[in-house]
């Protein structure tokens, strides 16, 4: 019985090292990930400020900082959304017009009418392929589409006093982590490109 408890514990533990084991080098590969995009988004902002300084040399880091990110699940959300309200609105203006035209008015017109129908079938389209390209995403779709940073540094300006600066800045996915905006307040953003693996071919095939 004590040779059975023994090997059942045995057992357990292994299992427990095993899982901690796993659970451990999936958390350090995350951060290294986080880690790596923080510093390719740090490269090119460097890169991108020093290019425009009056003394690049006086250049000095202070902090880049993740303040939000999108994931590509929010994005697939998004356009769920954003197509089903287009859908829904044009319908819902087909079915005024449908009104006109039994009470004989001149409102209605059957251009208008034959223009959203044709406009409500393409969108119904878009939408079912957004449907069928983000049901095969799997994990992918819980990756980062973008970010957005708090950016600081130190410089001398173009009177060669010194400085200190601070932006906000939004990244785009992996692997470019391109910087698509660097600006002083937040509403100043370009808005989401709502970008997710596969949509850039879904939009391309209905153009």
């Amino acid at each position: 019985m004590k040779k059975i408890t023994r090997t059942l514990f045995g057992t357990s533990l292994l299992v427990a090292v095993l899982f901690t084991s796993c659970k451990s080098e999936q958390e350090s590969a995350s951060q290294n990930s986080y880690q790596n995009r923080d510093m390719i988004v740090k490269a090119k902002l460097e890169k991108r400020i020093k290019s425009k300084l009056e003394y690049p040399d006086s250049y000095e880091f202070v902090e880049l900082t993740l303040k939000d990110s999108v994931l590509f699940s929010d994005n697939v959300k998004y356009n769920k959304n954003y197509y089903s309200q287009i859908i829904e609105a044009d319908k819902k203006i087909i079915q005024k017009q449908e009104m006109y035209k039994k009470e004989g008015s001149s409102s209605y017109k059957q251009e208008k009418v034959e223009r959203l129908q044709a406009a409500i079938s393409k969108n119904e389209k878009i939408l079912a392929e957004i449907e069928r390209v983000s049901s095969g995403l799997g994990d992918k779709a819980y990756e980062t589409a973008s970010c957005i940073y708090t950016y600081s540094f130190k410089s001398k300006n173009t009177s060669g006093k010194d400085g200190s600066y601070k932006y906000i800045v939004q990244a785009e996915h992996a692997p470019e982590y391109k910087v698509t905006m660097v600006a002083k307040e937040s509403n100043l953003l370009a808005s989401n490109s709502h970008y997710f693996p596969g949509y850039d071919e879904i939009m391309k095939s209905f153009e």
